[in-house]
C-alpha cells in the first residue's frame, strides 16, 4: 500500500532505502565557493543608500552631484586621456583608479572629492583625537569584493551625515578635515592585510587601556601634614630555623601551584587564524599624515576604521598603489615595492612617482638643474632662455589645467551627533584580554560612558578587572573599578560635592576604607578605615584639637552600664568598646612634656585602664608615661581594704577630671562620626537603589534629571532661553502699550489671524473693547466718588464738633482748620470728578472711532 508516494514494507524497512552517506565538514574554500555562488543575492547597502540618494530620499539633490563645470569637464577629459596614455606608456594591464562615479553615477576626479572643512570643534583639530573619534563615529563597511575598488566613490558630506562607509569614504572624510585643520594629509591606496582590512583588534593591544586613570598616577598630598609617631617601638624579630622556613617555602608554593591549576584557564596563545583566500589582493585605503605641519614630527599611517597610528614601515600594510590629496595625484610606478621600502618624500623622482595635475615640484626640479649648469657660461644664456620659454608655457598649461575647486558641499557635524560620539550611541569592540563598550553621554541611567573589562585569557572568559567610566553625575563619581574574584570594589569622586569623598574602596564584609579630600572643613577627616566588626581607624589633618588619629576596638559580647557603646554600620549592631587610642599633634609654641601625644583607653582587661603618653623634648630619651585605673578616675573605686575610699588630693582630683573629659569627648566624638557616616553611607546606598530603579524601568529621561547634571552646553541653552523669553515679554509689553486691541487679540487666541477675522470675531473683540474700556473709566469714577463721599463725611464729623461748647481756644482754632481744609479737598474732588467725566465720554469716543477706522475689525463696519 502507498501513502503520498511512498511504499509500505513491513518485511524489512531498511531493505530498499539509499544508504546515507558520512557528511564531510565544510573547508574555507568550500565556504568560499558557496558565497561566490550567491554573491549576486547579496545587496550591497553602499549602492543601496547611493540609490535612494539619486532617487531623492534624503531631499533635494544639489546640482554638483548631478552636472560638472566646465572646469571639471575639461580636467576630467584630461585624466581620462593621462589614463589612457599611462597604459601606453608604462603598462596596459594596470587600472588606475582615478575617476569614479559618485553617488549619481556622474564620474568625478577623485581629487576634487576631497573637502577641506574646518568644523567646529576643538577635538577635531589634534589628528590622534580626530582620528578616534571618526573611528568611533562611523561605521565601517569592508570592500565588497575585497580585492577590487568600490564602483562608487560618495561625497564625504553624504559619508559624515549617513555614518558610514568603507575604508575610502571614511579616508577621504579624515583627510579633508585633517587638511582643513593645516595638517599635510593625503589619501593612499593600495593592498593591506586582512587584520587591517577586516578591522581585527581582537589580537592588538589596547592603546587607551589608561584612558581615564591619569588622576590615580598624581601623588596623594592629603596626608603629608600627618607626622609619624615618634614613639614607635619596632618590633623584635623572631629567629626562626632554616629547616622550618624551607618547609614552610615549601608548603606555599605546593599551595600556590594547586590554586593556578585550579584558576587558570589553559589559554596561552590565541586562536590561529585561517587561510586568506584573498592573500596579498586585498585593497585598502588609509591616510598618510607627512611631518612639517601642525607639529607632526614625522611621516605616519592613520587607519581610518579604527584611529590607530602605524610608522610607515609597518608591515600590515603591503604595497602602495597611489595617494592624492585636493591638488594633486601621484602614482606609484613600483607598485610591485614594499610599502615600508618607499620614500614618500621624494615625490620628485620620476622613476619613483608620476604626477597627473602639473605639480609645484617641476618648477623647483627645473631650478635646481638650472643652477647646476651655471658652471657653464658660455651655455648660461642660452639654458635661461629656454628654461624661461618652458617655464611660460608649463605655467600658460597650468592655468588651463589647474585643479578645480571641491565638489561636495561644505562638511557638516550636527551638535547632537557629535555628542552621541556614535551611529548607535554606543559601540562594543574586542581587544587581546580586553573588551571595551561605550556608551554616549546621558545615553545610560547611571551617567555610564565607558566599561572596560579586562581577562586574565584570550577567550576572554575570566574577568580579573571592570573599569567603568562615568560623566555629570550628580555625586561626582568618575571611576569604579571592580575585581570580581577578590571582591573588591574601588570608587573615585571629583571633588566638590559633600561628604567630599576622593576614594572608597570595599572589600566585602571584610573591609572599608574611604578618603577624603582636604575641603572636608568642619571635622578635618582625611581617612576613616572600618575593619568590619573589630576596629575603626579614623585620620584627621588641621583640627583646633590638634587630634591626628583616632582607633576604636570592639568586639561581640553582652555591654554592662559602664561600656562605651558603637555601632557598626556594615553588620547593622551595636557592640561595647574594648579599646580607644587617640593621638595628638605637637603644637611647637607649648612644653612638649606637657602635652599629650597618644592616650590610650583599655577597657578589655581589668583594672581598666587609662594609659598617657607626652611628647619628648630634644634629648630626651624616653616619654613621660602616666597609667591611671579608670574605675579611679570616673569614681567607681571600693576604697582600700578597710572600706574607706581613699581620699584624693583637689590637684590629683582635677587631672582625673581632665583625664575623664578628655575620654568622655573622644567617645562622643567617635559616636557622632559613626552617625555621620551612616548618614553618608545611608545617602549613597538610597542614591544606588535610585538608579537602580530607573535602570529597571529604563527612564532615562527623568534619571537625567535626578541622577544626572546638565552640561555646560544645556546650561547655557536654558540661560538663552530665559533671556529670549524675557525680551519677549518686553516686546509683548511693548505692542500692548502701542495697540490697544492686543491683550484682547491675545486672550482670545486670535494674535495669529488679527488681519482676517471673521464678523463675529470682529464684533466680539469690538464689543470686548468697549466693555473693558467702560469698565475702567467707571471703576475709576467710583474711586473718585468714594473718596468724595468719605471727605463730605469726615466733614460733617468736625461741623458737627463745632456744634459743641468748647471751652479750649486752641482746640477751636484747629477744628476751624481742619474744616477749611476739609473744604478745599471737596472741591478739588469736585472738579476732579467733573474733569474725568468729560475726559472719560471723550477717551470713550475716541476709542469707538478707532475702532470703526481700523482695518481689522473693517466687517463690522456699517456699509
Amino acid at each position: 500500500m502507498s501513502y503520498d508516494g511512498y511504499s509500505d514494507n513491513s518485511e524489512d524497512p531498511d531493505e530498499d532505502q539509499p544508504v546515507k552517506e558520512e557528511e564531510k565538514p565544510l573547508t574555507a574554500d568550500d565556504v568560499l565557493k558557496i558565497l561566490i555562488s550567491k554573491k549576486d543575492n547579496v545587496v550591497n547597502e553602499k549602492l543601496l543608500r547611493c540609490k535612494e540618494f539619486k532617487l531623492g530620499k534624503y531631499g533635494h539633490v544639489p546640482l554638483c552631484y548631478l552636472d560638472n563645470s566646465p572646469k571639471e569637464e575639461l580636467v576630467l577629459e584630461h585624466v581620462i586621456q593621462y589614463a589612457q596614455q599611462f597604459k601606453y606608456v608604462y603598462d596596459e594591464n594596470r587600472e588606475l583608479f582615478l575617476y569614479p562615479k559618485n553617488e549619481c553615477d556622474l564620474y568625478k576626479f577623485i581629487c576634487t572629492t576631497l573637502r577641506p572643512t574646518k568644523l567646529g570643534y576643538l577635538e577635531l583639530y589634534d589628528y590622534q583625537k580626530a582620528a578616534q573619534f571618526l573611528a568611533d563615529f562611523m561605521q565601517y563597511e569592508e570592500l565588497d569584493p575585497p580585492d577590487q575598488y568600490p564602483k562608487v566613490i560618495p561625497s564625504p558630506t553624504n559619508v559624515l551625515k549617513w555614518q558610514k562607509g568603507d575604508c575610502f569614504d571614511l579616508s577621504i572624510v579624515l583627510a579633508s578635515i585633517l587638511i582643513g585643520t593645516g595638517h599635510d594629509a593625503y589619501v593612499i591606496f593600495g593592498t593591506a592585510d586582512r587584520i587591517i582590512t577586516t578591522k581585527d583588534e581582537s589580537r592588538m593591544e589596547y592603546l587607551f587601556l589608561e584612558k581615564g586613570m591619569e588622576f590615580l598616577k598624581q601623588k596623594d598630598t592629603s596626608g603629608d601634614s600627618i607626622k609619624e609617631n615618634e614613639f614607635f617601638k619596632k618590633e623584635i624579630v623572631k629567629t626562626i630555623s632554616d629547616f622550618d622556613t624551607r618547609e614552610y617555602q615549601q608548603k606555599m608554593q605546593e599551595e600556590l601551584e594547586r590554586h593556578f591549576r585550579l584558576n587558570t584557564i589553559d589559554d596561552e596563545t590565541p586562536e590561529p587564524v585561517g587561510h586568506d583566500p584573498y592573500v596579498f589582493r586585498r585593497k585598502h585605503c588609509w591616510v598618510l599624515l607627512k611631518a612639517g605641519k601642525r607639529g607632526v614630527q614625522q611621516n605616519i599611517f592613520i587607519e581610518p576604521s579604527t584611529g590607530r597610528l602605524y610608522p610607515t614601515s609597518s608591515p600590515l600594510f603591503l604595497t602602495v598603489d597611489s595617494f592624492f590629496n585636493n591638488q594633486n595625484y601621484w602614482i606609484n610606478l613600483r607598485p610591485g615595492v614594499a610599502a615600508k621600502d618607499l620614500n614618500l618624500d621624494e615625490l620628485n623622482v620620476p622613476e619613483n612617482w608620476e604626477y597627473v595635475m602639473l605639480d609645484t615640484l617641476v618648477f623647483a626640479s627645473s631650478e635646481d638643474h638650472a643652477m647646476d649648469e651655471d658652471a657653464d657660461p658660455e651655455n648660461a644664456n642660452n639654458q635661461e632662455k629656454a628654461s624661461n620659454d618652458d617655464e611660460a608655457d608649463l605655467k600658460e598649461i597650468q592655468q588651463v589645467l589647474d585643479m578645480p575647486p571641491a565638489w561636495p558641499p561644505k562638511l557638516n557635524l550636527d551638535y547632537e551627533q557629535y555628542f552621541r560620539g556614535t551611529p548607535l550611541g554606543e559601540t562594543f569592540k574586542l581587544f587581546s584580554k580586553v573588551k571595551v563598550e561605550t556608551f554616549a553621554p546621558y545615553s545610560q541611567v547611571d551617567g555610564l560612558t565607558r566599561r572596560v573589562t579586562l581577562y586574565e585569557d584570550y577567550k576572554r572568559l575570566k574577568a580579573k578587572e571592570i573599569r567603568y567610566f562615568f560623566e555629570h553625575r550628580k555625586d561626582r563619581m568618575r571611576l569604579k573599578i571592580r575585581h570580581p574574584f577578590e571582591y573588591k570594589t574601588t570608587e573615585y569622586f571629583d571633588p566638590g560635592k559633600p561628604p567630599h569623598w576622593k576614594m572608597v574602596t570595599e572589600v566585602d564584609r571584610v573591609e572599608r576604607r574611604i578618603v577624603f579630600y582636604p575641603h572636608r572643613h568642619h571635622d578635618g577627616l582625611i581617612e576613616r578605615i572600618e575593619k568590619i566588626g573589630s576596629k575603626t581607624i579614623e585620620r584627621y589633618q588641621n583640627r583646633d584639637d590638634r587630634i591626628i588619629q583616632r582607633s576604636v576596638r570592639f568586639e561581640r559580647k553582652v555591654a554592662t552600664n559602664k561600656d562605651k557603646l558603637i555601632n557598626d554600620t556594615q553588620m547593622s549592631e551595636t557592640f561595647p568598646i574594648t579599646k580607644l587610642t587617640q593621638k595628638y599633634e605637637k603644637n611647637p609654641h607649648l612644653p612638649a612634656r606637657e602635652q599629650v601625644q597618644k592616650m590610650v583607653v583599655n577597657m578589655n582587661k581589668q583594672p581598666q585602664l587609662v594609659q598617657l603618653y607626652y611628647h619628648m623634648e630634644e634629648g630626651d630619651l624616653a616619654p613621660i608615661y602616666a597609667e591611671y585605673e579608670r574605675d579611679t578616675i570616673q569614681g567607681y573605686s571600693k576604697g582600700d581594704s578597710t572600706g574607706e575610699k581613699k581620699v584624693i588630693d583637689p590637684v590629683t582630683q582635677e587631672k582625673h577630671s581632665r583625664i575623664q573629659s578628655m575620654e568622655n569627648e573622644a567617645v562622643k566624638q567617635v559616636q557622632m562620626q559613626e552617625r555621620n557616616n551612616e548618614l553618608e553611607l545611608g545617602e549613597k546606598k538610597n542614591y544606588e537603589v535610585k538608579i537602580n530603579g530607573f535602570r529597571a524601568t529604563n527612564n532615562v529621561d527623568e534619571a537625567n534629571k535626578e541622577i544626572l547634571e546638565k552640561t555646560l552646553h544645556d546650561k547655557a541653552k536654558e540661560k538663552y532661553k530665559l533671556g529670549y523669553k524675557s525680551k519677549e515679554d518686553e516686546l509683548e509689553e511693548d505692542a500692548a502699550a502701542k495697540d490697544y486691541l492686543y491683550p484682547i487679540l491675545k486672550e482670545e487666541n486670535l494674535l495669529s489671524k488679527q488681519y482676517d477675522l471673521s464678523e463675529d470675531d470682529a464684533k466680539k473683540i469690538k464689543k470686548k473693547a468697549l466693555d473693558k474700556c467702560k469698565e475702567r473709566i467707571l471703576a475709576r469714577a467710583d474711586i473718585i466718588h468714594r473718596r468724595l463721599e468719605a471727605m463730605k463725611a469726615k466733614l460733617a464729623e468736625e461741623e458737627a464738633k463745632t456744634k459743641k461748647p468748647i471751652t479750649d481756644q486752641n482746640e477751636e482754632k484747629r477744628l476751624d482748620e481742619n474744616i477749611s481744609k476739609l473744604h478745599f479737598v471737596i472741591e478739588i474732588l469736585d472738579q476732579r470728578a467733573h474733569r474725568f467725566e468729560m475726559l472719560s465720554l471723550a477717551k470713550y469716543q475716541k476709542l469707538a472711532e478707532d475702532l470703526e477706522k481700523d482695518d481689522r475689525l473693517s466687517k463690522t463696519h456699517k456699509k
